[in-house]
């Protein structure tokens, strides 16, 4: 999916919701993979990534694998033990 003007993209899969939002994205569904632009944001839980352009790949389950940020990149990671940012 090639989508611009105000993308919002939302995965769930097992009770774990994946949601994507910038101005312009490409989803790979077939493949798991997400290419956000302006003011990107994936979020999972009360985990977040977040800036300019964002490159994600997702596990076959919908969940987050793993998350290039490029500009004004920003990260919460949050977990039992402590936040991370």
């Amino acid at each position: 999916f090639r989508v611009r003007g105000s993308v919002s993209i939302a995965t769930a899969t097992d009770g774990s919701a994946v949601n994507a939002k910038a101005e312009s994205g490409v989803y790979e569904q077939r493949v798991g993979k997400l290419a956000l632009n302006g003011g990107a944001e994936v979020a999972q839980g009360k985990d977040l990534v977040k800036g300019n352009e964002i490159l994600a790949d997702l596990y076959p389950t919908k969940k987050l694998k793993f998350a290039v940020v490029r500009g004004d990149a920003y990260l919460r990671n949050f977990n039992a033990a402590a936040t991370t940012e």
